[in-house]
């Protein structure tokens, strides 16, 4: 993904083609990473939430505390992404910029995750879902 001019002397951000790619790349993989997270939590909880159903647990609670978990798990997993890119990118003074557009795509992955896990009955049906959704989104 670093790419240096014929002509340039120096890798310089600006003079990068490649660019698109990587932000492109890199709003698939935060898509990718709230998917994964989340594919197999309700399906793969079947016994617990039905335990919590039976004592009058409201759904929108127990969906909710997942979805915190998994948004954390997620902020610290994109976080790394973008540190490692844009280390290697040498991209500078965007971080947060970058933080904000790739935390909000895994959340709609997260979500997304939770909403195929509560649908399916097993957790393999759910993770082969997962390319299915991703595929049109590339194309």
């Amino acid at each position: 993904m670093r790419y240096t001019a014929k002509d340039a002397t120096e890798y310089t951000f600006t003079g990068n083609i490649l660019l698109p790619q990587y932000l492109f790349l890199a709003v698939i993989v935060s898509i990718f990473i709230g998917l994964t997270n989340s594919g197999r939590d309700i399906v793969g909880e079947q016994a617990i939430y039905n335990r919590e159903i039976k004592i009058k647990l409201k759904n929108h609670w127990y969906v909710l505390s997942k979805f915190i978990v998994l948004a954390t798990f997620a902020a610290v997993q994109i976080a790394l992404f973008i540190l490692v890119g844009n280390t290697i990118l040498e991209i500078k003074g965007v971080f947060w910029y970058f933080f904000i557009y790739l935390y909000l795509s895994s959340l709609c992955g997260v979500a997304f995750g939770l909403m195929l896990s509560a649908i399916f009955n097993s957790a393999e049906s759910v993770m082969n879902w997962i390319p299915l959704i991703l595929i049109p989104q590339i194309i």
